[in-house]
């Protein structure tokens, strides 16, 4: 599955399409429509840890892993520059006046699905090596690009618990 972003009358709407194979040629086939899509370019090359008014050791102390996500995914608006989008983490809603959206930024798409993946990643076996990897590769699927340092020490809350 994928994310297509499709323009309608000059606007950009995005949906998940699944391929499949049909007598040796590939469909493509829309599996659901996600809502209307933003499209963002980084404008602020904004620190996380400023961005928290925070060192790493104090901020990791004291947030949790849900808070850590939420502040990371406020930052990546911030530095792409998008205000009115609203992230609801009990819900697992990004939306902008009240309806779903997707947000394209970085190398990845924010929207409800993914976010709703990052909040409640489970690693899957003991290999340490493939759990990072996997959460990693969530992480860039949602567009953030948290600091490294952050990045482990949120790894290591999430292998914890």
């Amino acid at each position: 599955m994928f994310i297509r972003i499709k323009k309608i009358n000059g606007n950009d709407y995005a949906y998940h399409v699944h391929n499949k194979r049909v007598r040796g040629k590939i469909r493509q086939k829309v599996k659901s429509y996600l809502g209307k899509a933003i499209i963002a370019s980084k404008t602020k090359d904004l620190d996380f840890f400023s961005f928290v008014k925070k060192d790493l050791e104090t901020y990791t102390a004291e947030k949790s892993y849900r808070d850590i996500i939420y502040d990371l995914v406020i930052w990546e608006l911030s530095r792409h520059d998008i205000n009115d989008v609203d992230i609801n983490l009990k819900r697992y809603s990004v939306t902008k006046e009240g309806s779903a959206v997707v947000i394209k930024m970085n190398e990845g798409y924010m929207y409800n699905k993914i976010l709703n993946h990052l909040l409640k990643f489970q690693a899957v076996g003991d290999d340490e090596y493939f759990i990072g990897k996997e959460f990693a590769e969530a992480m860039v699927k949602a567009g953030i690009d948290a600091p490294k340092e952050l990045f482990v020490k949120l790894f290591e809350k999430l292998h914890t618990n």
